[in-house]
């Protein structure tokens, strides 16, 4: 028994030894170590940006100046830095225009998109721009303002031998081979027109003031342009009128305008539809021609950003039925200054934006007026009923709120309540953020872009887009 005690516990010696030696034997030799990793190659950006040069191609297939552009594009990292690659360049519709080599050369007119694509580890980047090969025009067209050559928007009339434009953000497009455009306008003229050259965004602002000749375009390179006039200024300042014998002049050749977008947009507002202030400050206690700019306001924005067709009505003052004149009325009226009958119907838009309410709360709501808070929610429903009657199959959207009379919780429920009324499914509604910060009082440029951006994301939900 002594024997196998004394066995037992060598051998559990022993055992407890094993670890011990194991581990020894695992040492590493320092000499026999893992080199450290090398340093890792600076990772590729995960994201890149590319963009066209241009942000509208125009081309002709008649005129040989117009036939063909250059491609190029900027690529830059994620961190904005400029990139060096292979960057290629397709067409939408080769039979429209066609790539060759780094160049987009027009074959017919028509429409298309030119796309810049990078690759690079399995992965690509890409970016579209417009194309137009635009057909040639006879002179006497363009000066004569024929809708088969110039693209007219927003309601106009004819008025002493002349295109009148009262309604703020009517205009025309006018299409040219060539290096320089005038607009001939007829004495008398009086407003703010904002002109942009071949698809830009910012466009030039001119005051017209009884001028015949303003030089719109000029030191452009020679070929295919696009020049849109639009009305910046208020009914309230004057009209707009255009010489319908001499229209424009030109160093080159005239071209067929470019259609107008498939999507319409219609919008019945009051001065802040009219972008009342929108280009000045608080500091400006009177609003003026100057520190006003419908093209600066939300309507405008929204038109842009949709790559929509516009029509507008838009009054300083003007409440939906209240007052001697009203938009009631007016919205089957040519004009503020031309009570000739208008159907809107003729104006097939796929939304209509009504920015009423601010005059009429206002009223409402000061005991010097005899308008009441429910004579508003009654009239609104009228305008509405009166809007679907002339567009059947159109979203209706209602927006208020963007000055402190309509901003109320009051405004919104009996704007909600008119529009139940109506028993209306295509009708919405959009609270906007009231804002003061312009001249008069009125909503700045910010406030403009602030509502833009949110009425535009409403008419994408509503359309799908």
């Amino acid at each position: 028994m002594k024997f196998k005690r004394k066995l037992s516990c060598l051998l559990a010696g022993f055992l407890l030894l094993l670890p011990a030696a194991a581990c020894a034997e695992k040492t590493p030799d320092p000499s026999e170590e893992t080199p450290p990793p090398a340093e890792k190659p600076e990772e590729v950006p995960s994201t890149y940006e590319i963009s066209l040069e241009r942000p509208l191609y125009l081309l002709s297939a008649d005129v040989e100046a117009a036939s063909t552009l250059p491609l190029s594009a900027a690529l830059t990292d994620g961190k904005g830095a400029a990139v060096q690659g292979e960057i290629s360049f397709s067409s939408a519709d080769p039979e429209v225009a066609s790539v060759q080599g780094k160049s987009l050369v027009a074959v017919a007119p028509g429409e298309t998109t030119v796309t810049a694509t990078y690759e690079k580890d399995g992965k690509s980047v890409s970016a579209a721009a417009a194309v137009a090969v635009l057909e040639s025009a006879e002179e006497a067209q363009a000066d004569t303002l024929s809708r088969d050559v110039v693209r007219i928007s927003g309601r106009t009339y004819t008025a002493a031998g002349g295109l009148a434009f009262d309604h703020v953000l009517s205009g025309v497009e006018v299409a040219f081979a060539g290096t320089e455009l005038s607009v001939n306008f007829l004495t008398g003229t009086i407003g703010k027109v904002r002109c942009f050259i071949d698809g830009e965004t910012e466009g030039q602002t001119y005051t017209v003031l009884s001028k015949k000749n303003l030089k719109v375009a000029m030191g452009l390179e020679n070929g295919a342009h696009t020049v849109r006039i639009v009305k910046a200024s208020s009914p309230q300042y004057g009209r707009v009128v255009l010489n319908s014998d001499n229209a424009f002049t030109t160093d080159g050749s005239f071209l067929k305008a470019r259609k107008a977008p498939a999507l319409k947009l219609e919008f019945i507002g009051d001065s802040i539809t009219a972008g009342c202030g929108a280009a000045g400050t608080r500091m400006e206690a009177t609003p003026s021609m100057d520190n006003s700019d419908a093209t600066l306001g939300y309507a405008f924005l929204t038109a842009q950003a949709l790559g929509a067709d516009i029509s507008a009505i838009a009054q300083e003052g003007i409440c939906v039925k209240d007052g001697s004149y009203c938009a009631y009325d007016a919205y089957t009226h040519v004009s503020f200054s031309n009570t000739g009958a208008f159907d809107p119907s003729a104006y097939e838009a796929d939304v209509v934006v009504l920015a009423l309410g601010e005059n009429d709360m206002w009223h409402a709501t000061d005991s010097t007026f005899s308008y009441t808070a429910e004579q508003f929610r009654t009239d609104y429903s009228d305008m509405l009923r009166l809007i679907r009657s002339k567009h059947p199959e159109a979203k209706i959207v209602c927006i208020y709120g963007m000055m402190p009379a309509s901003s109320t919780s009051n405004a919104d429920t009996l704007i909600k309540g008119a529009i139940a009324d109506t028993g209306d499914a295509n009708i919405t509604s959009v609270q906007m953020v009231s804002n003061e910060q312009g001249a008069n009082s009125h909503p700045s440029a910010d406030a403009h872009r602030t509502t833009a951006a949110t009425l535009t994301e409403h008419i994408r939900g509503l359309l799908g887009l």
